[in-house]
């Protein structure tokens, strides 16, 4: 192997073993939603639509403290939340594709989100220097789609699914 082969090899081994900082999707909020495939969703269902809603609210605060030499202090909070409705309305078809029955929906999931952070740094005199930031906004969050083909045979039921999503940006 020629010397420019060898360090072609080194580069692409060092881009494909090099550590990438970790990404949270929709800012670390779960894709699936708890409970969004249960014990009884493989049973088949009426034919004709129909309609879940799922109200979710959320309220988190986190806060940290250090004191420093010399009687100086950094202290740390964050306070979020959240308030949504996700709904998905989702069509059963009567007719049997491929022996089983399919249902096709599509959810969405407006709310409003609002996180908060504050930190206050205090030296060894006393003197203090804080600061804060806040962001909220009411927003349709990503629009999640779902097909499902369901077989049953006598007690034993069968589901193949796909559950995705649209990102919306926000």
């Amino acid at each position: 192997m020629t010397r420019d082969g060898r360090a072609l090899l080194l580069a692409v081994i060092v881009l494909v073993l090099a550590p990438l900082p970790a990404r949270a999707d929709l800012g670390g909020i779960s894709f699936w939603l708890p409970g969004s495939m249960g014990s009884l969703s493989a049973v088949p269902g009426q034919a004709g639509w129909s309609f879940t809603s799922v109200y979710l609210h959320l309220e988190a605060n986190a806060g940290s403290g250090k004191e420093l030499q010399n009687n100086a202090s950094i202290v740390t909070g964050l306070h979020g939340r959240v308030d949504a409705l996700g709904f998905l309305p989702a069509y059963t078809f009567e007719t049997p594709v491929l022996g089983g029955q399919v249902t096709v929906g599509a959810a969405g999931v407006p709310g409003n989100v609002g996180i908060g952070i504050g930190a206050t740094l205090t030296g060894p005199r006393g003197n203090a220097i804080s600061g804060n930031a806040h962001d909220e906004r009411t927003t349709f969050a990503d629009v999640y789609y779902l097909a499902t083909l369901k077989w049953n045979q006598g007690v034993n039921n069968y589901m193949w699914y796909v559950f995705g999503n649209v990102p919306s940006g926000t």
